[in-house]
């Protein structure tokens, strides 16, 4: 492996924190909002349930190329 691969990874990897953080603040304003009809609420409830999936597909692809990193960095370092 090289170097530029491993710099690859640490700024992909970047993004999808930086993506992890953006999908956590929506949530959080998601769930702090407050709605007069209870179709609106119902709306919002959606969206708070299709944020939180997104979160934790995002999770799990920071898992995959955390490791993926490792992997690189140890065949780099040998």
């Amino acid at each position: 492996m090289d170097k530029i691969n491993i710099d690859f990874l640490q700024n992909k990897i970047s993004l999808y924190e930086h993506v992890l953080d953006c999908l956590i603040i929506k949530l959080f304003y998601l769930e702090s909002k407050s709605f007069k009809s209870e179709f609106e609420d119902n709306n919002n409830r959606l969206e708070i349930i299709k944020v939180s999936h997104y979160i934790q597909v995002q999770k799990g692809k920071l898992l995959f190329l955390n490791s993926e990193f490792v992997i690189n960095f140890e065949l780099y370092k040998s």
